[in-house]
């Protein structure tokens, strides 16, 4: 996890550094090359040898400690842009890419079948238990691990917001909150019914558009990151408050580094 922890920072810190509240102090960093075709990291996830695994907008890299390596030759059909990476067991996980889920075995070093029909788009992933939740321009999914069986979730929708198109997913409880380009809405997944969760002070016609979601466990606290600010998910009565700080900022990806302090990359720079 610190390794992870690491390389997340790494990527925050390409858009600047912009620090308010109490000082912290982080290591210098350094830039690592992925090549004359890939210049953008989307995603990182370590798997259960300890390998970190970086999805690109030019496919997937792995990286020991020493030197990063792609993982699909120049023709490969699956050097495609890599949005997210969900780890699901000790053998196998899954990326969500702009050809849709691929499902990669790196015990064996290759990529394995995916069930047809799902979304081409993928732009986020949550496992839960054995199920893979899978957030795509397209709408919302979920893939059961062991029987490999996929479901549209599309119709579970209001109607007006049926082909909303889902970037963020995060667990909270019993339910999974769902963030896109419509605004944030909240899954219980037991009676298969999806709410919508109005941003305080919406004004019609305005963006209501959600790019991240993150949970603190530790302080059972967890964070909506919009284009237009910061909110503060209550899970008690399911409700959305505005944080004092962060608004009119593009919130685009939030990590922590422990219990009391929330790690908040925008377009504007790193806030902490």
């Amino acid at each position: 996890m610190q390794s992870l922890y690491f390389y997340w920072l790494l990527v925050c810190s390409f858009v600047g550094t912009a620090v308010f509240g109490q000082s912290l102090d982080y290591p210098s960093f350094r830039n690592i090359s992925l090549g004359t075709n890939a210049n953008t990291v989307h995603s990182f996830a370590q798997d259960s040898l300890g390998m970190l695994w970086l999805g690109s907008n030019n496919g997937l890299f792995n990286y020991d400690g020493y030197a990063l390596q792609p993982l699909t030759g120049t023709k490969s059909p699956f050097q495609t842009f890599v949005y997210c990476i969900a780890l699901i067991d000790n053998k196998y996980f899954a990326l969500g890419t702009g050809q849709g889920v691929l499902l990669y075995n790196y015990q064996f070093d290759r990529f394995e079948s995916f069930p047809t029909g799902g979304p081409v788009d993928v732009r986020s992933l949550l496992l839960v238990g054995d199920t893979l939740w899978i957030g795509s321009i397209s709408g919302l999914y979920c893939y059961n691990t062991k029987t490999r069986k996929l479901i549209d979730y599309q119709n579970s929708f209001p109607k007006n917001k049926s082909k909303t198109a889902v970037y963020a997913l995060e667990k909270v409880g019993d339910r999974i909150l769902i963030g896109t380009y419509n605004g944030l809405f909240e899954l219980n997944p037991s009676k298969k019914d999806i709410v919508p969760l109005p941003l305080p002070d919406y004004r019609p016609g305005s963006n209501q558009f959600v790019n991240s979601i993150f949970s603190i466990p530790e302080s059972a606290s967890t964070y909506v990151g919009t284009e237009y600010g910061l909110y503060r998910y209550n899970t008690k009565n399911h409700t959305l408050q505005k944080t004092p700080v962060l608004q009119n900022h593009p919130i685009k990806a939030m990590a922590s580094k422990d219990s009391n302090t929330l790690l908040v990359g925008t377009d504007d720079g790193l806030f902490t």
